[in-house]
Formats: structure tokens, C-alpha cells, sequence
């Protein structure tokens, strides 16, 4: 992914005003062009036709290289910091940022996919759930331990000795990591105690229908079906102990008149 941004640009991009105190722009205005070729340069780009959508856009794995451009207006007299945030950037191998003022490129800089995977390794562990995040240090214990097993360190990394030793405390991270998943699923009662409220009413609702069915409305005893269920249930016990099972059963008809 590329940007550029512009303080003045000579086409009509969006604009975005930075003067105020507090900026956190989440939806936005901007333009894009999706360079197929792979191979533009800022100069040639800054002469293709770009189209206007918005900052949440998504235009799916086809778009390998895409352009974005918005321009920003600082009202005030002040020098303002902005931060570029990715929410998404586990999409994007590498990122590139052009800065132009009265059509003239001032400044660049660029994020290499090393820094991306990081990036992305802190946004996720900022944003995950406690559970995900031991479930996943879990599975790399797990993935660390395995290629110890197959002697992938020293053959891939030539690694070896007390560096390739160290890598074997995964052994024990490992059921620490599953332990402490184990912990934080259990104690998701505490933390969300609507969604458990709602699973207690559709368990109670449950023992509720099991007993509708098998008693009847009117007397409040149990019915046909309770006898026919029980009575399987007893006589597959008597037959699993090898003893005699003598069953009676009572049937009263109340009529009213």
C-alpha cells in the first residue's frame, strides 16, 4: 500500500481540516488508484485518474498495489503530529508515504515488512482478549517445540549449543500457556455475566419443557410418556444386572361431568 498526502494538491482530492484540538479521524474521505502494472512511480501516479471512496474501503487481494491520496488542511497556526493507524495491516506487506506541499514532494518514508510484522504482532496483542492472546503464545510454544524436535534451528538457522537450549524452555511454556487459556475461559462468568444470564434462562427454560412433557397439564402427573421412558431405563438396568425385574404400573382415569 502507498499513500500520499498533500497540503495543497492541484487535483480535487478530499480534504481533510486538522485544526482542531483533538483529531481522531476513523471515517474519512479519500481517493485511490490501483496501479496493476506493479511498476509506477510517485511521478506517473500523480498523473492517473484516481476515484473517491472512503477510508474503510476494502478492495480485496486483487488490489496488490493501490494508491491512496487526501489532502490536509491545518487551520490553525500550530504544528500538529498526526499518527497513521492500520487496523488492518496484516493485509499489507509494506507501506510507503508521500508528502507533497504546493505540488512539490518534501518528504518520504517507507515501512519494510519486518516492521509490518511487528506492527501487527503489538496490534493484535492490543487488541485480542486475554484468551486468544495465551491460546496463541500456546500454539507458538507448541510450533517452537516441534521444530526443536526436527533439528530445524541448527539446519535452517544454524543454531546450536546454549542458543538452540534456551529455545527449549517452549517444553515448558507450553502447559503454562494452556493453563492459563484454561483459566481466563472459566472466568469469562465474571467478566461477561449477560451472555451467562442468557445461558442459564434457556437451560432453566429447558428443564422447564422436559417437564411439561412428561406430566400431564391438568393433575400434574406424570404422563404416558414419563412411564414409557422410565419403564425402558428400568428394564435395560434389570437386564444389564441379570435380575428379575417386576414392574407395575397404576392407571387412574378422572372423569368430570
Amino acid at each position: 500500500m502507498l499513500l500520499f498526502i498533500s497540503s495543497f494538491s492541484a487535483q480535487a482530492s478530499p480534504t481533510l481540516d486538522i485544526g482542531q484540538e483533538a483529531i481522531r479521524l476513523t471515517d474519512f474521505r479519500v481517493e485511490y488508484f490501483t496501479d496493476d502494472s506493479q511498476s509506477l512511480s510517485y511521478e506517473e501516479v500523480r498523473k492517473q485518474t484516481f476515484q473517491e471512496t472512503t477510508s474503510r474501503t476494502s478492495l480485496g487481494t486483487n488490489a496488490a498495489v493501490t494508491w491512496f491520496r487526501f489532502t490536509l488542511r491545518n487551520s490553525s497556526l500550530k504544528a500538529r503530529a498526526l499518527f497513521l493507524h492500520l487496523p488492518n495491516a496484516y493485509h499489507v506487506r509494506s507501506v510507503d508515504i508521500f508528502q507533497e506541499r504546493s505540488q512539490n514532494l518534501i518528504d518520504q518514508a517507507s515501512v519494510d515488512q519486518l516492521a509490518m510484522v511487528l506492527y501487527n504482532a503489538l496490534l493484535y496483542f492490543a487488541t485480542s482478549k486475554s484468551e486468544n492472546i495465551f491460546y496463541s503464545l500456546y500454539l507458538i510454544s507448541g510450533l517452537t517445540w516441534i521444530a526443536l524436535s526436527y533439528g530445524l534451528p541448527g539446519k535452517a538457522f544454524n543454531v546450536y549449543g546454549d542458543a538452540a537450549f534456551v529455545l527449549n524452555l517452549a517444553v515448558i511454556s507450553m502447559p503454562i500457556f494452556l493453563l492459563l487459556f484454561m483459566m481466563s475461559i472459566f472466568e469469562t462468568r465474571e467478566f461477561y455475566r449477560t451472555e451467562h444470564r442468557g445461558l442459564e434462562d434457556i437451560r432453566s427454560k429447558q428443564n422447564e419443557f422436559k417437564q411439561q412433557a412428561a406430566t400431564d397439564p391438568l393433575t400434574q402427573l406424570y404422563n404416558r410418556r414419563h412411564f414409557v421412558s422410565e419403564g425402558e431405563y428400568m428394564v435395560e438396568k434389570a437386564r444389564a444386572a441379570g435380575s428379575l425385574c417386576l414392574l407395575s404400573h397404576l392407571i387412574l382415569t378422572i372423569s368430570k361431568r
